[in-house]
C-alpha cells in the first residue's frame, strides 16, 4: 500500500475578500474587541470600597514594605516644632563692651563738670551770707560753660535713676571717694560683661550687686555705684542668626520615618478603619473608588485606541494600496 504525500502550497489558500471594505471591517472588529476588553476591565473590582470610620470587612496585612506616611508626618511635625522651640544660639559682641566703656567715660566727664559746678554753687551761697569759708578758693579751672541749670538739675538730665540722697552724696563726696567710684564702676561693669549678658534680667543684675558687694566701700556707695552701672548694662551676647538657622535645620531633619513591614497587620477584621490605616491601604492598592473614577480613564483609553486604528487604516490605504486590491482565484 502506497501513500502519496500531497505537496503543501501556501498559495492554495487565498483571501476571498471584497476589497477595501473587507479589510476595514477586520480592523474595526479588532478595535471593538480591544475596546470591549478595556471597558470590561473598568467593571472589575480590584479593591475594597471602604473609608475612614467604617468597619473593616476583613483582616488586612501589608503585601510589601510600605511607609506609614501619617506617622512619619507626625514625627516630622514634632521635629519642626522642636527646632522652632530651640533657644537661639548667641555669640559675644565685643563692641557692646567698648560702647559701654565709652559712654561711662563720657558720663564721668560730665559728672566732673557737674561736681565742680556744685562746688561753685555752694561757695557762692556762702559768699552771699557774707562769711567766706575757711580756705576759700573758687574753682575756675573747670572749663564748664555757664549754664542756667543747677548742678542737681543737670545731674537729673543724665537719667541715672539715683535717689535725691544718692545724687547729693555723689556731688558732695570728697575726691578720694569719688575717684574710688570712678574706678569701681567700669571694673564691675567689665566683670559682668565678661560673664556674659544675654538679657538684662534679675540674674544679671544680681551678679552686678554681688560684684559691688566685694568692693571695700560703704553700703551707700555700693548702692549708688550699682544704680549707675546698671544703667549701662545691656546684652553683649547677640543672636547668631547663621548658627541658629543651621542648628534648627539639623533638628528639624532629625525625625524617624515609620514603615510597615511585609505581612504586618494593618487593621483587623471588624475593627474601625482610622486615617492611618486608610492611608496604608490606599498606598498598597486595597482601596477601590468605584466605577465613577474608572469611567473617564476607560473612555480616554478607547479614544486613544480609536485614533490609533484610524491612523493605521489611513497609513495602509495611502502607502500599501495593493493589500486592499481585489484578488481573483
Amino acid at each position: 500500500m502506497k501513500f502519496k504525500f500531497h505537496k503543501f502550497k501556501f498559495n492554495q489558500f487565498k483571501w476571498k475578500g471584497t476589497g477595501i471594505a473587507f479589510h476595514v471591517l477586520l480592523i474595526a472588529a479588532a478595535f471593538l474587541i480591544t475596546a470591549a476588553a478595556v471597558v470590561t476591565g473598568a467593571y472589575v473590582e480590584t479593591g475594597y470600597q471602604v473609608s475612614v470610620g467604617v468597619i473593616s470587612p476583613q483582616r488586612f496585612k501589608a503585601t510589601r514594605k510600605v511607609e506609614n506616611t501619617l506617622a512619619t508626618e507626625q514625627n516630622r511635625a514634632e521635629a519642626e516644632k522642636a527646632a522652632l522651640d530651640m533657644k537661639p544660639l548667641r555669640k559675644k559682641d565685643p563692641t557692646i563692651n567698648e560702647k559701654a566703656a565709652a559712654r561711662l567715660e563720657a558720663l564721668f566727664i560730665s559728672l566732673d563738670d557737674i561736681r565742680r559746678l556744685y562746688t561753685n554753687e555752694r561757695l557762692e551761697e556762702e559768699l552771699e551770707d557774707g562769711v567766706p569759708p575757711p580756705g576759700f578758693a573758687p574753682v575756675t579751672e573747670s572749663g564748664a560753660p555757664l549754664m542756667p541749670l543747677t548742678a542737681l538739675e543737670q545731674l537729673d538730665t543724665l537719667q541715672l535713676t539715683l535717689s535725691e540722697t544718692q545724687s547729693r552724696l555723689l556731688l558732695e563726696m570728697d575726691a578720694e571717694h569719688y575717684d574710688k567710684i570712678k574706678e569701681t564702676i567700669p571694673l564691675v561693669l567689665e566683670t559682668v560683661f565678661d560673664q556674659g549678658v544675654q538679657e538684662v534680667d534679675a540674674k544679671s543684675l544680681l551678679n552686678m550687686q554681688d560684684e559691688f558687694a566685694k568692693i571695700d566701700m560703704n553700703g551707700d556707695m555700693q548702692n549708688m555705684g550699682y544704680q549707675i552701672a546698671s544703667s549701662y548694662l545691656e546684652p553683649n551676647y547677640i543672636v547668631d542668626e547663621a548658627a541658629t538657622a543651621k542648628a534648627r535645620q539639623e533638628i528639624a531633619g532629625q525625625y524617624q520615618q515609620v514603615f510597615l513591614l511585609k505581612d504586618q497587620m494593618i487593621v483587623d477584621k471588624d475593627e474601625p478603619i482610622d486615617e492611618e490605616a486608610y492611608q496604608i491601604l490606599e498606598a498598597l492598592g486595597f482601596i477601590s473608588y468605584g466605577l465613577r473614577d474608572k469611567i473617564v480613564p476607560a473612555v480616554n483609553a478607547v479614544a486613544v485606541l480609536g485614533i490609533l486604528y484610524a491612523l493605521s487604516i489611513l497609513y495602509l490605504i495611502t502607502y500599501h494600496k495593493n493589500m486592499f486590491a481585489h484578488k481573483k482565484e
